[in-house]
């Protein structure tokens, strides 16, 4: 691309980084897609540890975790929460998968 003129070297930078910008703007969409079609809106928080080891596994750099201390107080979407007091000790179970990957 460089060596026809498509692309300056000095704009590499970026298009790196509108090409990321542009790339995390699909996953997001494409993940809130998934989320719709499968019926995740209203996660059992059960399943919140096992779906968050699986993102590790397989590279996640990062995961959103709705938290709330007591989710059945919560103004909206209690029902997908993780309790407050059980946070601390899923992220270290994570970190820990994380360093043995």
């Amino acid at each position: 691309l460089i060596k026809d003129g498509r692309i300056h070297p000095t704009r590499i930078e970026e298009l790196y980084d509108k090409t990321c910008e542009d790339f995390k703007k699909i996953i997001i969409e494409k993940g809130e897609e998934a989320v719709f079609k499968l019926g995740l809106g209203k996660m059992d928080p059960e399943l919140i540890e096992t779906i968050s080891k699986a993102a590790i596994a397989v590279g996640a750099d990062g995961l959103f975790i709705e938290t709330h201390p007591t989710p059945s107080t919560a103004k909206s979407d209690g029902a997908n929460m993780l309790p407050l007091d059980e946070l601390e000790q899923l992220l270290v179970k994570l970190a820990n998968l994380r360093k043995a990957l």
